[in-house]
């Protein structure tokens, strides 16, 4: 649930009001366009996906200002490399002020040129998730198995022919296997006599 300032709650209650939009596009952590010309703002969620929240606007290929919108570099506002739009919704108030509520940080997915305007699709943050090749750095391959990860883990990590400390039971400490006296259904390492 949105909790409402006072102001908008009064403004709901009884009287007419106007609804605006604002788009911020950040990249790496800054923000690189403030206040972007979106029209048809469209936000939508639908939990069935598994990124269930999009945002969709559409922006003129150049506006008001002469400004183009198009994408063309890596760190254009509507670029799809790694760029957010923080969208938010205003409600116009008395005295020509607009009470901003947040709804949300959103991924730019696709920046398309239709004629006279930029059709740009964005979707929520799980997304990133969605898309995460290893989302867990412990993550085991595909078809593992328990026994298979338990013999993973206390396995020695490297075979090899190492030269003992003591000549007469052939037993050492390898420190890149850790078989210091250890059976590990191997045999224990072969002497090396020079």
């Amino acid at each position: 649930m949105i909790t409402l300032s006072e102001v908008l709650a009064g403004m709901l209650a009884g009287s007419s009001f106007q609804v605006h939009s604002r788009l911020t596009s950040w990249w790496d952590g800054e923000p690189i366009s403030e206040d972007i010309p979106a029209v048809d703002v469209s936000e939508t969620a639908d939990a069935t996906l598994r990124v269930p929240e999009r945002l969709t606007f559409k922006v003129p290929v150049v506006d008001d200002r002469g400004l183009s919108w198009v994408p063309t570099r890596y760190d254009s506002p509507l670029g799809t490399y790694g760029q957010r739009i923080v969208a938010q919704v205003g409600v116009s108030v008395v005295g020509g002020n607009v009470e901003w509520l947040n709804r949300g940080t959103f991924l730019i997915e696709s920046a398309d040129k239709e004629g006279d305007a930029i059709s740009v699709e964005c979707l929520g943050l799980k997304q990133l998730l969605d898309e995460a090749r290893y989302p867990n750095e412990y993550q085991p391959k595909a078809g593992a198995t328990l026994g298979s990860l338990t013999w993973m883990r206390h396995r020695p990590t490297v075979s090899l022919p190492v030269r003992s400390l003591s000549q007469t039971t052939g037993w050492t400490t390898c420190t890149v296997c850790s078989t210091r006296g250890r059976r590990t259904g191997r045999s224990p390492p072969k002497v090396i006599s020079r």
